[in-house]
């Protein structure tokens, strides 16, 4: 991690703030069900995808505090936020007062042109504050970003079943290709059958 100077934050406070940051807990070991693995579930991730998700949104905090600006996160990174705001006293108390000593709110961007900004912006700070581009896998394209965050609603998978447009597209087209091919099977088990017969009749008729 970088460090540059902000405000009045020097780059040893920097370097202690962040590793604060990375160092709090977000598991309670003797919770049945603790935050990554609820986390994991609720986002349909595997726990090591999990993990990398959450250092992108500890790298993110450290962001909101030093970096001078409004920030926005990605997709991934958002919805650890919302969840460790469900965790309040996690959050409001043993975080952001007794950890980080300043209050962090979750200011919805108004406007597109707003977020795409913000967002924007935190990209560029992340490489000047880490040294490189954040993630792919986890921090995509602004202009994508901005485009799919209105496409998002609850979904209850209970009721529901969900199937990604790329793997339906593949499945239907497999399907197609499966279905061809019994066709042409059936096809040509139907044409020898009909050739078969006719030898056998025309052999009858000879004998």
């Amino acid at each position: 991690m970088k460090t540059k100077t902000v405000g009045c934050i020097s780059e040893k406070k920097q370097a202690d703030l962040y590793q604060k940051i990375v160092d709090f807990p977000l598991d309670n070991t003797e919770a049945k069900v603790p935050f990554s693995v609820r986390l994991a579930i609720d986002n349909d991730w595997s726990l090591d995808y999990t993990h990398q998700v959450v250092m992108e949104y500890k790298r993110f905090l450290f962001l909101m505090v030093v970096a001078g600006h409004k920030c926005a996160p990605s997709d991934q990174v958002d919805q650890v936020w919302h969840q460790h705001m469900l965790y309040s006293h996690s959050y409001w108390e043993e975080f952001c007062t007794k950890t980080i000593h300043k209050q962090l709110h979750h200011w919805p961007a108004e406007g597109d042109t707003e977020f795409y900004d913000w967002y924007g912006m935190t990209i560029n700070s992340y490489i000047q504050f880490f040294g490189r581009r954040p993630p792919e896998n986890i921090w995509i394209d602004s202009v994508v970003r901005l485009k799919s965050k209105t496409h998002f609603i609850r979904i209850d998978r209970e009721e529901n079943w969900i199937i990604p447009k790329s793997n339906l597209i593949k499945n239907v087209k497999n399907s197609f290709e499966q279905i061809g091919f019994a066709y042409r099977f059936k096809y040509r088990l139907l044409i020898s059958d009909y050739f078969k017969k006719t030898r056998l009749k025309l052999m009858s008729k000879a004998s």
